[in-house]
């Protein structure tokens, strides 16, 4: 009775249930913090490389100029990092494996590519479980009640926030593919896949609210609404009439329902915040030195400028390579060296205090030539419209993140950046007419 199933699991069928499983625990971090991501990945790696050295030479792909440029600078961070782990006594930093991530860029991407066709389903399932991890995780009862509310399986709200907001992305992507395919679906199906994303994306957007991160509203405000009306586009006149009432209908509630909440988290931080910016334009750094010093601004604000100005004394000594991973050495010696810890609160500084000038324009550039991968993929009809607005709205919606949480330490953040990077390298090899299709 079983042998049927046994043998389909050995087969085509069964290797398309695996691909999919490893792609759902890859993108596991936006629903659970933890490391799973990174076995998946792992299995992930091993096979493609199998893949890769089995397949005739003349058949494999080039990993191009951006896959060199990913190994060398993993090579200089290694380098670089080992030493400095001989030869400096002391501590050597904290989270420094991320920036090792580029060495692996190119693998992951093939991996994706050799499993391009066994993901049927992947997009239903990401969808309902999401639905289910958002609906047994957030408390409505407190959503409303002025203090910070945690949902999803996340180790702190922002977390959470991050995490439902790529979330929100992927279902505004998944309710317009529903759409524009609905030649392909029954009405039953294309109304039951429309309500599971309209159903996600009020979940996502009830717990972001709840869980008051502040950095998160600023990210969405500036992403969510270009992604939304890029769906419009393809609508006949009427629709887009009726898409854009429904979407200024939608806003208006949000604000009418939360703009008491919304405006009693913004207006504080809004408002030293500007205060501060034109006491800057006047005394130059002075100003958030005495800013700090009198107590001026709210208390979390002021801790992320502590941690800013202990960073810019750093950066400031190591403007181009930065301090590598013996910057918690020199962090005891800056002014504000008490701030009880030493996460920047910001994704760019981060980088800039181990690799300084260059390393930031090491992955403004990498980022650069990944988009135009990606674009150049999609102008040959090699990848979707649908795909491509996942990939750039979800990498803008994190870059904006970036500018008040270090996202990119996190769970989150490291499978995100995996997952970006490695599609960018699909994209690459798509172009490449060489490898079979």
């Amino acid at each position: 009775m079983f042998k049927p199933v046994i043998e389909q699991l050995r087969g085509p069928m069964g290797f398309s249930i695996a691909a999919v499983l490893l792609c759902l625990v890859t993108v596991s971090a936006v629903w659970i913090e933890n490391d799973a991501y990174r076995y998946s990945c792992g299995v992930l790696i091993i096979a493609a490389l199998v893949d890769y050295w089995r397949m005739p030479q003349a058949s494999r792909p080039s990993i191009g100029w951006g896959g060199v440029a990913c190994v060398v600078w993993a090579l200089y961070v290694g380098l670089r990092y080992a030493w400095v782990f001989f030869n400096v006594p002391g501590k050597h930093g904290s989270a420094e494996g991320i920036y090792l991530f580029p060495l692996i860029f190119p693998t992951i991407g093939y991996a994706f590519f050799l499993l391009r066709n066994r993901l049927t389903g992947l997009a239903d399932l990401f969808m309902l479980i999401s639905l289910v991890m958002l609906g047994i995780t957030i408390d409505l009862s407190q959503v409303f009640d002025g203090e910070r509310t945690p949902f999803l399986f996340q180790n702190n709200t922002i977390h959470a926030s991050v995490s439902a907001g790529l979330i929100t992305i992927c279902a505004l992507a998944y309710a317009e593919n529903t759409y524009r395919n609905r030649a392909n679906q029954n009405s039953l199906e294309q109304a039951l896949r429309l309500m599971l994303a309209l159903a996600v994306i009020a979940l996502c957007l009830l717990g972001i609210y709840g869980a008051k991160s502040k950095g998160v509203w600023l990210a969405l405000a500036l992403s969510v609404p270009i992604q939304a009306l890029t769906s419009l586009v393809h609508l006949p006149r009427k629709q887009v009439l009726v898409g854009a009432s429904m979407t200024v209908l939608g806003v208006a509630i949000i604000l009418f329902i939360g703009s008491a909440g919304i405006i009693r988290e913004l207006a504080p931080v809004t408002a030293s915040g500007l205060a501060l910016f034109d006491a800057t334009l006047l005394d130059g750094v002075g100003a958030v030195r005495t800013a700090i010093a009198q107590g001026s601004v709210p208390f979390s604000f002021n801790e992320r400028l502590m941690l800013w100005m202990n960073a810019l004394e750093i950066i400031t000594a190591h403007p181009i390579f930065g301090a590598g991973i013996g910057w918690q050495r020199i962090w005891v010696t800056t002014t504000y060296a008490s701030v009880p810890y030493n996460l920047m609160h910001n994704g760019y500084v981060e980088i800039a205090i181990r690799y300084g000038l260059s390393g930031l324009v090491f992955f403004a550039a990498l980022y650069t030539t990944f988009a135009w991968w990606v674009l150049r993929a999609w102008q040959k009809r090699l990848l979707g419209s649908i795909e491509v607005k996942v990939w750039l709205f979800g990498i803008l919606f994190f870059a904006l993140t970036l500018l008040t949480n270090s996202n990119n330490r996190l769970a989150i953040g490291e499978s995100f950046i995996l997952i970006t990077a490695g599609f960018a390298f699909y994209a690459y090899y798509l172009t490449q007419p060489r490898i079979d299709k």
